[in-house]
């Protein structure tokens, strides 16, 4: 079922550049947004999984597993980055500041 999962992750990240590059918030190619699509879902799935690598004893217990989320979130973000038009990007650096802390 988790091939499944991930093929459904894939065609959502691929849907989610399509609308953004619809919208013009971003321009992204074909070629570009298929490698990014995957890195993302990549990052989205296997986030917490580093996380605890990074730190076993405590990346995910209960008070620090708000902020490793946090941090996967920004991540898939920044990997928007270099095809977000200038105002998006403004926009977008503004919102992951929030998933910084």
């Amino acid at each position: 079922h988790f091939q499944f999962v991930l093929k459904n992750k894939q065609k959502a990240m691929h849907a989610l550049l399509d609308g953004l590059a619809r919208a013009g918030a971003v321009r992204i190619t074909g070629e570009q947004a298929a490698p990014t699509a995957t890195s993302m879902v990549v990052v989205v799935t296997y986030w917490l999984s580093f996380e605890y690598v990074k730190d076993p004893r405590h990346a995910l217990e209960p008070e620090r597993a708000g902020a490793a989320l946090l941090r996967g979130a920004f991540h898939v973000l920044s990997l928007l980055m270099p095809y977000l038009e200038p105002q998006s990007r403004e926009h977008l650096f503004r919102l992951a500041g929030n998933y910084q802390s």
